[in-house]
């Protein structure tokens, strides 16, 4: 009992340790995106960056098909172990680490070391915020979150693809956390427990457990990526096929429009944040209380903030509860803003 307990409090240390680095850390930690604030600037404004998202991604597609068809012959595998080897050559091209990019073997446990290796950065998310792509962004260094994170972890890119709003962090949810899924649903064969682990991540070391916001917007991309990996060599739905030669090659480009919709919006899927955070940002709020109230009147008139009630069920498992934690209420904060 007693070597048990020293061993339980050595992990209680060593993930105190791991948090303070997860937090300090801008390579191992991606702060959440506001969506919220300057609204009604960019709302119609905005430049559509879906076409050349789309490009990207598809470039990012043939690579992995190159490098899976350079690697095995399909005439030798079960059509199971191609799809498997398929869909882990995508997401080396997409979301991988650097580790991940170099090994031939797919990861056989997620945990917390893993998720801290990967998160956050991966090919195509680093890629959206370079440089290049400063025309499609939309970049606001003062926001909610300001107070909540350090400046150089609130790095809040937004851009705009299939006519939503949403941060890169989605992208790399979608590759990475629908992997993930897929992986922990063996394969497409439980629903359920992919949808379990998405709880558990977004309780855990992707959301409240680590920085405090639970993002409902977060499992709608993770869900969007299973699918995506479900359905690889779907007739119908599938973007790859095997060729006569025995290769597999590309039969339908990919594009962003089939797998985003609202619910990647932030503003328009509203987080649950826990109390200390949700004080932090009202603070914020009515301490600019006339820039969100301009906000506020433009979304109230064109009612995005209509579109949180209509979010799908799949989210949750029956089980799904949250301490200390609320739902980011946007016209109750100003409602308090205005009375205090």
């Amino acid at each position: 009992m007693g070597k048990q307990k020293e061993w339980k409090t050595m992990r209680g240390k060593l993930e105190a340790l791991i948090i303070i680095l997860f937090l300090i850390t801008p390579t191992l930690f991606s702060a959440e995106i506001d969506q919220l604030t300057d609204r009604e600037k960019y709302e119609e404004t905005a430049r559509d960056f879906t076409p050349v998202l789309n490009r990207f991604t598809n470039r990012q597609l043939e690579k992995a098909v190159g490098n899976f068809n350079s690697l095995f012959d399909t005439t030798e595998m079960e059509p199971s172990e191609v799809h498997k080897q398929m869909a882990f050559q995508i997401y080396k091209a997409t979301a991988g680490s650097e580790s991940d990019r170099y090994s031939e073997e797919m990861p056989t446990r997620i945990n917390l070391f893993y998720a801290l290796g990967k998160s956050g950065h991966g090919p195509i998310q680093t890629w959206i915020q370079r440089e290049e792509n400063r025309e499609w962004w939309i970049k606001l260094k003062e926001n909610i979150y300001s107070d909540l994170y350090p400046e150089p972890l609130n790095q809040n890119y937004i851009i705009k693809v299939a006519g939503e709003f949403l941060g890169p962090d989605k992208i790399d949810h979608f590759f990475d956390q629908g992997y993930s899924y897929w992986l922990i649903s063996r394969f497409g064969e439980n629903d359920k427990a992919a949808l379990t682990f998405g709880v558990e991540t977004e309780i855990g070391w992707y959301g409240l457990r680590a920085g405090g916001i639970f993002s409902f917007a977060d499992l709608r991309a993770n869900w969007e990526g299973y699918r995506f990996f479900i359905d690889l060599f779907d007739k119908e739905k599938g973007h790859l096929t095997i060729n006569g030669e025995g290769s597999v090659e590309i039969n339908r480009p990919f594009d962003w429009t089939d797998y985003i919709d609202w619910q990647y919006d932030e503003l328009k899927n509203p987080s649950v944040i826990t109390e200390i955070n949700l004080k932090k940002i009202n603070r914020y709020i009515w301490n600019h209380y006339d820039q969100y109230c301009e906000t506020y009147n433009y979304l109230k008139e064109s009612e995005i903030l209509e579109w949180a009630s209509k979010r799908d069920s799949y989210y949750f498992t029956e089980d799904l509860t949250f301490s200390n934690a609320h739902l980011f209420d946007f016209s109750t904060i100003m409602s308090e803003g205005d009375n205090s």
